[in-house]
């Protein structure tokens, strides 16, 4: 009857055993399962924050060049009026007080020849 008891032991010791090894075969399975679903879900966040990264930079490099654009426009523009700037400070030195005149007066919308005239005349009586 001893003997019995024992042989029964020890297959029920081996049977946990099996069960034993067969749960922890199954809950490592499970875990490496797992383990694969997070790393294909942090791969396909990774795929996808870099893709939003690549707009982004397209977006910004677009930006950028237009903002070059822009600038080399405004260079232009303030080149054009330093030209045109000496320009006129040219016009200025060339024109003789008569013609500054006659030029204010068709500005102000006056007859440049007869108010001219006219004040001198007046200077000459005066």
């Amino acid at each position: 009857m001893i003997i019995l008891l024992e042989k029964i032991k020890d297959w029920l010791i081996l049977i946990l055993s099996a069960v034993g090894a067969i749960l922890f075969y199954l809950f490592s399975q499970e875990k490496k399962e797992n383990f694969k679903k997070k790393v294909q879900e942090k791969k396909e966040k990774i795929k996808d924050r870099s893709k939003q990264i690549k707009k982004e930079k397209d977006k910004l490099s677009q930006n950028q060049n237009k903002l070059k654009k822009m600038q080399e426009e405004h260079d232009q523009e303030i080149k054009e009026l330093e030209k045109e700037k000496k320009e006129v400070e040219n016009n200025e030195v060339e024109m003789s007080p008569e013609e500054a005149r006659d030029t204010l007066d068709s500005m102000l919308g006056r007859n440049g020849n007869n108010s001219s005239s006219s004040r001198d005349q007046g200077e000459g009586e005066g």
